[in-house]
């Protein structure tokens, strides 16, 4: 199948190519605009999904509405801000699920790392920006800097 019948497939049912609203969100074989006719559509069931539940009719697939909204939100994102929130959910998802003590402890701590680490590049860009740091380099001595520390620490078993 060629990509544009590929695409074309996708739009017309999304529900066989993604499990996942975010799936359509990575989809190197995707344009923006067609990613946001996937999504309009996986919204569209969703929402007859969720009003056929309010008439009784329920028993199916669970709705995603809630991920289809956030995956639309997510086309709005950077790749950088998109790669993190896949991570974010994966991990979250991961600490929900685990039913391991170390499976859990290990997503939690991955969590906290990841809020960190995005909090500290947060702290180092608005520095960097009035010229107090060079970029990628947290100051020494900052909230950015011990934020990074307690990371590391909190990493090194």
């Amino acid at each position: 199948m060629d990509t544009d019948k590929t695409a074309q497939a996708k739009i017309d049912k999304p529900n066989e190519f993604f499990a996942d609203p975010l799936e359509v969100v990575i989809d190197p074989g995707l344009s923006k605009d067609q990613k946001i006719d996937v999504l309009n559509g996986l919204e569209q069931d969703a929402r007859q999904l969720a009003e056929a539940a309010n008439e009784g009719m329920g028993g199916g697939a669970p709705n995603q509405l809630h991920d289809i909204l956030g995956a639309k939100d997510a086309l709005e994102l950077s790749p950088k801000e998109v790669a993190y929130a896949l991570v974010h959910k994966d991990l979250h998802d991961q600490r929900k699920t685990a039913e391991g003590g170390a499976t859990r402890v290990a997503a939690e701590n991955a969590l906290v790392a990841l809020h960190t680490v995005a909090k500290a590049g947060e702290a180092t860009a608005a520095l960097a920006t009035h010229g107090a740091v060079p970029d990628g380099a947290a100051a020494a001595g900052s909230a950015a800097e011990a934020e990074i520390e307690h990371a590391m620490e909190r990493l090194d078993p």
